[in-house]
């Protein structure tokens, strides 16, 4: 499948210089990054998010993972939660599942860029489907996205409740095991996590 016509359209409308990049299939943003042989520092993420009542983007790099807490304070919102599959398939309906380029594309969608991704480089963006990314200069792509900039990651891996799903804090047993227990009852959440 091509690049979505709309993301080369915008850019060249804009006048944005940009390298279009074919690859196999890449499900998750650090995978873009190892078939494009680029650090995940590098490759824009897109996490799409419910604050309260507005569906909100968030855009990190792909080596790093959001602090919903940050993110809560940061909206002010009462209650967030990650969009389900078919709340994005409703809002990007050109784009593949997990593979909306973080570029301006639905209406009255708030755009919050972490600072980690700030660079004086290139950035690679996924570009609607999981074969195909765009190549911009990050200043380039902050022109044309012009989101609200704020601190809201963290490294990849970092472990702490806030990141559980709600479920499995609603497993988790009291506080009363031994220090081994509890760390090999992390270590089965982190496997867990990591293999759905």
């Amino acid at each position: 499948m091509a690049t979505l016509g709309w993301v080369k359209e915008l850019l060249q409308r804009r006048q944005i210089p940009f390298e279009e990049v074919h690859h196999d299939p890449a499900f998750t943003a650090q995978e873009l990054a190892h078939r494009e042989h680029v650090t995940g520092h590098c490759v824009a993420k897109v996490v799409m998010i419910w604050a309260d009542d507005r569906l909100v983007e968030l855009v990190l790099p792909a080596s790093r993972q959001v602090v919903f807490s940050e993110v809560r304070s940061l909206l002010d919102a009462h209650e967030i939660r990650l969009a389900t599959e078919p709340e994005m398939q409703t809002a990007f309906v050109d784009c593949e599942p997990g593979a909306m380029p973080p570029l301006p594309h639905v209406p009255n969608v708030e755009v919050l860029l972490d600072e980690a991704l700030a660079t004086d480089g290139m950035i690679l963006i996924q570009a609607g489907t999981h074969r195909d990314a765009i190549k911009l200069h990050f200043n380039d792509w902050l022109q044309v996205v012009n989101p609200r900039i704020e601190s809201f990651s963290e490294p990849a891996g970092a472990t702490h409740e806030e990141l559980y799903p709600t479920e499995v804090l609603a497993k988790r047993p009291a506080q009363t095991l031994s220090p081994a227990s509890e760390a090999e009852l992390d270590e089965l959440i982190a496997n867990r996590e990591r293999q759905s």
